[in-house]
């Protein structure tokens, strides 16, 4: 079974998968075009350009209806997290406080999906 075009792909899954592909594209052109690539040490610019990598292939493979999306979602969940830890900002954390929800949110549709037998 070709997971391409035998089955129907929910409309989450079509949301979920432009809006990670086109974000994580964004992030990626604006720091090379802006010239915005942190400073702040090895780690932390590992974390800004490898989370949006991670984002973009999440995206990809999570239209493909491959497992390996919940795989690459975690990665970039923690990729940006040790990222967010080189960085003490308080407001940076608070953002991610209230994002908490949509994240976990996000994190339990896609394995739920697994669960469903939809990704393969």
């Amino acid at each position: 079974m070709n997971a391409m075009t035998d089955v129907k792909r929910p409309i989450g899954v079509w949301v979920l998968s432009g809006i990670c592909v086109l974000n994580g594209a964004w992030m990626i052109v604006s720091m090379l075009v802006g010239g915005s690539l942190p400073n702040l040490g090895i780690v932390y610019t590992l974390s800004a350009i490898g989370t949006p990598v991670l984002c973009v292939a999440f995206g990809i493979y999570l239209f493909m209806l491959r497992k390996a999306a919940i795989y690459l979602y975690g990665a970039s969940l923690v990729l940006s997290f040790i990222g967010m830890l080189m960085v003490p900002m308080p407001l940076l954390w608070a953002m991610a406080l209230i994002m908490l929800p949509i994240v976990g949110g996000i994190f339990y549709y896609v394995w739920h999906l697994s669960k469903k037998g939809i990704l393969k």
